[in-house]
Order: structure tokens, then sequence, then C-alpha cells
């Protein structure tokens, strides 16, 4: 069984708790040990200070019971006079009898600190300061021994708040973790539910779009962005289905108009007669379905796979040719070495679709050019027929579009050729335009040359 994963707002919770605890664990970890570290010091100043006060009194009258018996109020703390073999002279009444406290001697002058537990109590820690010092009747060694259960006491009583806090704390932050993630999913959830109930005819809805300028407004952004793109394919594969219907019902409607006629009257029209009409209509019927195949393959064109160096000098040569063996067009020619990477095929049907453009529009002449420009290999044609308006040059290049609705289909074709030509042109990362001209159309294709 496959344990699904949590989601976003559950992963972000443990996270963000996860890294709250370890951060939380090490902070009372260097909370207990700092507190410890400076309550023990205190406790060490003071009983530093207390062995100097005794020290001093013990220079100066060889004596220090007093100021043993005296004490520091509120701490627990004992103190021993020892001569310089370790012998107690004097001591606190609290250890009075006892053994040296430690066998540490240090010089006078110096001192000697140590962490032991005395006879005072066995279960807790005391500091332990031993200090040199001359008397009047010799070397002494006076030690103070101070506890350390204040220390341990309230380090205990600080663990236990952090120990008590943390939980409470880790809750508050998964708490205010899970509500803010959920509050700012909201609006991504919204837009999940909106997508899913997009269907194909309903492609004008659009997700809606958060006040906030951030990574969700954006994402919503580009979820309509997607949504205009697909409705706008949507809307243009429509047309370009109900204009292909339209084009081929056209050369069926003819073909079939000949054979009904030829079987509901044999002698009318003789086979032989009839038989170039219905050949036309079937040859421009396979030219059509060839260029809609075309197209609606444009992805396919796109693919590298079937990309080689082609000479676009030598493709428009060719070209050139066969314009000038129709015999009523004068064609100029002026071509130089370009050759660029791509689909022969699919570079042939470029160059003949534009070729055959300007040989229908052209009044008298033709003029061809292939060269390189910059990083670019140029294909120029142009000729001296009527031209096209400015505010036709992009529209020009749609699908089924005749700039002369009155044109018959025979001479204006179907109004896929240019379409091709601009299809062509992107898969090879190029461009296809309209450009101003002294007289007639210039046509301008410009492709990445090859090694640019």
């Amino acid at each position: 069984m496959v344990i699904p994963r949590p989601g976003a707002r559950i992963r972000s919770t443990l996270a963000a708790t996860f890294v709250v605890a370890v951060a939380l664990a090490i902070g009372a970890i260097g909370v207990v040990w700092i507190l410890r570290a400076s309550l023990t010091q205190t406790v060490r100043a003071s009983a530093e200070q207390r062995a100097t006060d005794v020290a001093t009194t013990v220079a100066a009258e060889g004596s220090a019971r007093d100021a043993i018996v005296v004490g520091n109020p509120g701490e627990r703390s004992v103190v021993q006079v020892l001569d310089s073999h370790g012998a107690v002279l004097v001591s606190s009444p609290e250890i009075d009898g006892e053994p040296a406290l430690t066998s540490a001697r240090p010089q006078a002058g110096s001192v000697q600190v140590t962490t032991q537990s005395v006879p005072v109590s066995d279960q807790e820690p005391f500091v332990v300061v031993s200090r040199g010092v001359h008397s009047p009747t010799g070397d002494a060694i006076v030690v103070v021994a101070q506890s350390l259960a204040t220390v341990t006491t309230s380090v205990n009583t600080v663990a236990r708040l952090l120990a008590f806090g943390f939980p409470v704390v880790l809750l508050v932050v998964a708490w205010s973790v899970y509500y803010v993630v959920g509050k700012t999913l909201r609006p991504v959830e919204e837009i999940r539910r909106r997508v899913a109930s997009i269907g194909a005819t309903d492609l004008d809805m659009r997700v809606p779009v958060p006040a906030a300028d951030d990574e969700v407004g954006r994402l919503a952004l580009t979820m309509n962005s997607m949504l205009d793109r697909l409705q706008d394919s949507q809307a243009t594969q429509r047309r370009f289905v109900a204009d292909a219907s339209h084009e081929l019902r056209s050369p069926l409607a003819a073909i079939r108009a000949t054979v009904e006629v030829g079987l509901e009257h044999p002698g009318s029209q003789p086979w032989h007669d009839a038989a170039p009409a219905v050949l036309a209509e079937t040859d421009r019927l396979s030219t059509l379905v060839d260029d809609l195949l075309l197209l609606a393959r444009s992805d396919e064109i796109e693919s590298p796979q079937d990309h080689h160096d082609v000479d676009l000098d030598d493709i428009m040569m060719i070209e050139a040719d066969r314009l000038g063996r129709l015999g009523h067009l004068d064609v100029s020619v002026d071509v130089a070495p370009a050759r660029v990477a791509g689909d022969r095929h699919q570079l042939e049907r470029l160059v003949r679709n534009l070729c055959d453009n300007a040989a229908r529009y052209a009044t008298s002449s033709v003029a061809l050019s292939v060269g390189i420009t910059g990083t670019w290999a140029v294909l120029v044609v142009q000729d001296d027929g009527p031209g096209v308006p400015v505010a036709d040059r992009d529209r020009i290049f749609d699908r089924f579009v005749r700039l002369d609705p009155a044109r018959d289909r025979l001479s204006g074709g179907a109004g896929l050729g240019l379409a091709i030509v601009l299809e062509v042109a992107r898969a090879h990362g190029g461009t296809a335009a309209v450009e101003d001209s002294a007289s007639g159309a210039r046509f301008v294709v410009r492709i990445r040359a090859k090694g640019a």
C-alpha cells in the first residue's frame, strides 16, 4: 500500500516546527550553560573575597577566629586556617574537629581553587579556595569552602521552566505556521478549483487573481495567460476546420456535378471532354489536402531531426528557371551563396509558394535574390504587381486569407501558400514579412545562416 505523501501545508508546518525545536533546544542548552557558569563564577568570586578578608586578618593579627565565626549572611560557607604543614589552627563551628578540607598547599600570596564535597554535606559540591598568607606566627593557609547549592537550585528551576515552555512554544509555532500557510495557499486552492471546473466549452472562464503581487498572483496571471492561449488556439482550430471544410467543398462539388451530369445525360458530353475538368479539380483537391496536412503537422516541421545543410541559392536558381519557362514573365536573379540548416523539402515549398504568389500577381517581371546579411540568410521575392496594402501585410500570412474575395479560386488558390511560408520560416527560427518597395509586393524571408 502506498502511503500518501503529506501536503505542502503539513510539510511546511513540520519543517518550521522542527527548525524552531532545534533552535530552542540549542538556545535552552546555551542559556542553562551560561547561567550555570555565571552563577558558579559569582560563588567563586564570593569565596575568593571571603578568603582574602580572612587572610588579611590573619596577616595582621595572626588569628582570624572572629572573622571565621561571623561569616557572610545568606551564604553557606565554612572556613579553616591551616599552618604550613596542614594542621588545622582555626575552623568554622560546622566543621570543628574535622581535618583539613583540602590537600592544596599554596605558597604565600598565591591561590588555588577546586570544586569538591566537604564534611558539611556530601550531597552537594563546594567551591574550595585556598590562599597562602604570611602571619606574625608563621606562614598559614586560609581555606574557604562555599556551597554551590544555590547554583544548582537556580539552574534546575530555569531548566524546568524551559522544559515547560518548550512544548508550549512549539505548539504555538506549529499552529501559527499551519494557519499562515493555509491562508497563503487558499488562493492556490481557489485557482485549482476554478481550473478543475473549466472544460473544453468553458475556455472563456478565468481564475481569480489575488490582490497581492506575489508568487501566487503571478501564478494566477500565468494560468489566465495560458487559458487565453488555449482559447485562441481553440478558436483558430475551429476556424481552420471550418475554412478547410469550405475549401474542400468546392472541388468536391465540381467533381460531383460533372459526374452527375454524365450519369443523368450520358450523351450530353463525351467523357473525354469532362475528364480534364474532373482531373483539374482532383489536382486542386490533392494540393489543398497536402497544404492542410502540412499546416496541421506544423509542430513536426520544428523537429530538428531532419535538418541538414541546405543551399538556398541552389533552390532559388531552380525556381527561377521554372518561372522563366512560363514564358510570360521577365525573371531577374541575384544570388550569392547562402547555406542554412533545415528541412530541404520544406524550404523548397517556402520558395515555390513565394514564387507562385509573385507569378500570380506580377504584371511583367519578378525579381529574385538570396544573400547573407550579418548572421541571416535573406531571401527576397519581388513582383511588379499591385502590391499589398500596409494594413493587410500581417493578415496576408493568415490561413485562407484572400485580399480580393472576388477572385476565383482557380487563379487565387486556397489562401494557404503564404501561411505555409510563415510556418516554415518560423520552424527554422526565421521570419517572413512584406516590406516597403517602390512598386509591387516585396516578400522577405530571413533564416539564421549556417554557422552564425
